[in-house]
């Protein structure tokens, strides 16, 4: 897949949520990365009981 840059393909790949891995690029694994871990920092605690634990 060709595009011009990670901005199109990095909402892409988030629209997959925990579906999808990101093997290469480098550079696009460490975007999405960078974008979870902004939104696990927004909802805060990782422990918190989620759709799977009945939550």
């Amino acid at each position: 897949m060709d595009v011009l840059g990670f901005l199109e393909i990095r909402s892409w790949v988030l629209s997959f949520g925990d579906k999808a891995e990101v093997l290469e690029p480098a550079g696009l694994r460490a975007v999405v990365i960078d974008e979870l871990r902004k939104a696990l920092a927004r909802y805060g605690d990782a422990d918190a009981p989620g759709p799977s634990d009945g939550g």
